[in-house]
């Protein structure tokens, strides 16, 4: 603590310092990691808004569970357009902080604002999936559309507050709640109070309602196909075998969206909870690690939390046929535009 104090009152030099470090040569070992968020940058920024466009353009995914999906994508876009590009300038500059104070408050809010609205949005787009498993055939008078768009801006809502109340130190608040310490660049004082709260209500609340949702889906899921009339009909149908037919199609169509989302769901899970499990351990348990491996900090810290902005628009392709068959519409679509606009030039 008192060499964190160190650091907070070091950050007092920071204009002394900026002539020696802020003009100097990227070092080696700072272009890699350069590049490697230059080209994550870029993935998110064209993998969602292919998402978005794709949802947007076409009429048959105006649901609200594509709208949450898009709300997503939104979310990991402007980690794209806000955050990472002030990473990339640390990292170019030597980790050190260039910009004003300003900015660097504007980085630390927007990166967690961003951060927790998407577990929002993945623990929101868990709970319509539950809706749609256990209630199928009511599931649009559950769900209107004065309620998703309430329960949308209510996340966002959600993400802003967070980052907000962690403008202030939580666990000291006779010092500033950011410092620019170089080489450490701009970052949050030491604040565990704020940052296990910011944890358990942005983070490990929204997994508890994640898998709560899902365990139910894919109980649910496995008791439809282990029972063997649920595939076929005999003829004629009578009205309450027509119903529960109508009933298993919706089960199966919205069991198998539900798989696509498990998916995402996992690899966020896989890129976030070993980089909270390691922040809440350093906070509350000092002997749980003397030294953090460099393995462990480039992995958990540094690479997986950095890729899973990037990771979400390419499983949703991959796994969601109507996403590849509107994206592809889409791409028709501009595609013939750009040749009748380029004819039309030459003309």
């Amino acid at each position: 603590m008192n060499d964190d104090l160190a650091k907070v009152k070091s950050a007092t030099n920071h204009d002394d310092m900026e002539p020696k470090t802020c003009y100097e040569g990227t070092r080696p070992e700072y272009v890699a990691q350069t590049f490697f968020l230059l080209y994550i940058t870029i993935a998110t920024i064209i993998g969602n808004s292919a998402i978005c466009c794709s949802i947007y353009y076409n009429q048959t995914l105006h649901r609200f569970s594509n709208y949450l999906v898009m709300s997503l994508a939104l979310s990991d876009l402007m980690v794209a357009f806000f955050s990472l590009p002030m990473r990339i300038h640390q990292s170019l500059h030597n980790t050190h902080w260039c910009l004003d104070e300003t900015t660097c408050v504007f980085w630390i809010w927007v990166d967690l604002a961003c951060r927790c609205t998407c577990f929002a949005n993945l623990a929101l787009i868990s709970l319509d999936r539950f809706v749609a498993t256990r209630y199928p055939l009511r599931y649009h008078r559950i769900i209107t559309h004065r309620r998703g768009h309430l329960m949308i801006l209510y996340i966002w809502f959600h993400g802003g507050a967070i980052a907000s109340l962690g403008l202030n130190n939580w666990t000291n608040p006779t010092i500033p709640a950011f410092a620019i310490d170089n080489p450490s660049g701009c970052r949050k004082t030491p604040d565990p109070t704020f940052y296990t709260f910011a944890a358990c209500v942005g983070f490990f609340l929204p997994l508890l309602i994640i898998t709560a949702s899902y365990s139910y889906v894919f109980s649910v899921s496995l008791e439809h196909w282990k029972s063997t009339n649920c595939r076929t009909l005999p003829e004629p149908v009578s009205l309450v075998q027509g119903g529960i037919a109508c009933r298993r199609f919706t089960l199966t169509r919205e069991i198998r969206a539900a798989k696509t989302l498990a998916i995402v769901i996992s690899a966020l899970i896989c890129c976030w909870f070993p980089f909270f499990a390691i922040l809440m351990a350093l906070f509350w348990c000092s002997t749980c690690f003397t030294r953090i491996s460099p393995f462990i900090n480039i992995t958990f810290i540094y690479i997986l939390p950095n890729i899973s902005s990037a990771l979400n628009p390419f499983i949703f392709f991959i796994f969601s046929q109507r996403l590849r068959k509107a994206f592809y519409k889409l791409y028709t679509r501009v595609k013939r535009s750009l040749i009748c606009f380029i004819e039309n030039f030459r003309l």
